[in-house]
């Protein structure tokens, strides 16, 4: 495998982090991507131009930052980790098309932080857009994925490396025992698509796991308002009963139950039948039968605000 010329090489990492005492942690989600084959993949795989932006979360020392910069119009890279973005302002000092953000991109476990999107401008060109690419940690990945599906109109495409379990829920199918409530919110907003399997060798240090490179394409706006959060709170409820038959389970919604009556007139209006599964719904199918207990039911938008704030 063959480093291209002035790229950043682990050689010259581990002496940096050794000298300020910084040991990887693998239970932080600390495995570096370092195999030149698979960045320049991921790199060509983002296909970022001049007239795009790049918004990488985990900058590490900066070993697909600095491939992401050969070719977009600049990148925006947020580390959290102090000892690793000193180190990556080190050694991105030269490419002056890298920005670099010290902060958390997650304010609270399900949202973005906007105070970082802020700091990311506008595409250089009216035909531009900011692609997501990073490796992300085992913990954060869905929540940031879905974070930034919701809260950042501009993203329009992610190319992300992920656990091979996270992408497998992406992925799932319905009916299928990964596929969960994870998968309806990233898949009511994007289509995802399975780019590559990385095994666990390219990384340092090594994990235990295979990971998949995965691309996100937007294919729905940002449903940032009252009616998605509800939908959410329908959603979360069912699933956390997907042993439990439809019916069953909207009658016992622990986000707010939904008599039988509404229940039953709401699957038929949607033509599922009662005794289906969550887990058996695609997730339009899921928002339609949330949309028609709405139109039964006046009163189920306050009546699950008053459920959530009280739980």
């Amino acid at each position: 495998m063959v480093t291209p010329s002035g790229m950043i090489r682990l050689s010259d990492v581990k002496p940096l982090l050794r000298s300020r005492g910084f040991r990887p942690r693998s239970a932080l989600g600390q495995n570096f991507l370092s195999d030149p084959n698979a960045l320049r993949f991921i790199a060509e795989s983002a296909g970022a131009s001049s007239r795009d932006l790049v918004l990488e979360v985990g900058t590490g020392p900066g070993f697909l930052t600095q491939y992401l910069a050969e070719s977009a119009g600049g990148v925006y890279s947020v580390e959290v980790d102090p000892i690793l973005f000193d180190v990556a302002s080190i050694l991105l000092a030269s490419r002056s098309n890298v920005h670099l953000i010290r902060g958390d991109i997650l304010e609270s476990k399900q949202r973005v932080a906007r105070k970082i999107l802020e700091q990311i401008p506008d595409p250089p060109q009216t035909d531009g857009s900011i692609i997501h690419v990073s490796n992300l940690p085992y913990s954060v990945a869905v929540p940031i994925v879905i974070g930034l599906l919701e809260q950042e109109e501009r993203i329009r495409r992610m190319v992300i490396t992920v656990q091979r379990e996270i992408a497998d829920r992406l992925l799932a199918s319905p009916g299928t025992k990964t596929y969960g409530v994870a998968t309806v919110f990233v898949r009511l907003l994007a289509d995802v698509t399975s780019l590559k399997s990385l095994p666990a060798s390219v990384f340092w240090p090594v994990p235990e796991v295979r990971s998949t490179v995965l691309e996100i394409r937007r294919t729905r706006p940002c449903l940032e308002d009252p009616e998605y959060r509800l939908f959410k709170a329908f959603a979360r409820g069912l699933f956390s009963q997907r042993r439990k038959t439809l019916l069953r389970g909207m009658r016992g919604n622990p986000s707010g139950r939904i008599d039988d009556s509404t229940a039953r007139t709401a699957l038929d209006a949607v033509g599922v039948l009662p005794d289906r599964r969550v887990e058996t719904l695609d997730p339009e199918a899921l928002l339609g039968l949330f949309r028609a207990v709405r139109k039964g039911s006046g009163d189920l938008p306050a009546h699950l605000d008053t459920r959530r704030k009280g739980r």
